[in-house]
């Protein structure tokens, strides 16, 4: 990813990776991808064992990694955890990870003030948008509205 063709060109091969993926494996739950980064729900563990070598054989020169759930039900991927109790009705939570620090940008700092709206609106369209219970959305804007109360 160090040249500006890169890019386009390692979406351009993504490309053809998931349309033999898909060509083999037309009934997958749920496949999701982010640059270089993939979520694909499956029903067991033999099938995602079995996308996975179908990946990894497409090219010898690309090698794709597996991470499975720690717990048998949750995984994080970017920034939410997906708990897949049902493969057919995955819950979604945001999720920071655990070397993110406590921290924001304090409203007396040389930062300008639209710059700070503009990421606090933004830090509250994600809690909403990857939250797919009320619960759990509320609880995560009350966690950032704690840390904007202890950081401003």
């Amino acid at each position: 990813m160090g040249t500006s063709i890169s890019g386009p060109l390692a979406i351009i091969y993504m490309d053809m990776v998931e349309r033999q993926l898909f060509f083999y494996n037309p009934n997958l739950c749920l496949y999701a991808r982010y640059v270089d980064d993939i979520f694909i729900l499956t029903s067991c563990k033999e099938e995602a064992e079995r996308i996975f070598h179908t990946m990894n054989n497409i090219n010898s020169h690309i090698n794709f990694t597996i991470e499975y759930p720690q717990d048998d039900s949750k995984q994080a991927l970017l920034d939410f955890i997906v708990t897949t109790h049902q493969a057919s009705n995955p819950t979604f939570e945001f999720h920071k990870k655990s070397a993110t620090k406590p921290i924001f940008i304090n409203k007396s700092s040389a930062v300008p003030a639209q710059l700070i709206e503009n990421l606090i609106a933004n830090e509250i369209s994600r809690i909403s948008e990857r939250c797919s219970t009320k619960t759990s959305k509320t609880e995560h804007l009350e966690k950032f509205s704690s840390l904007l109360t202890e950081n401003c």
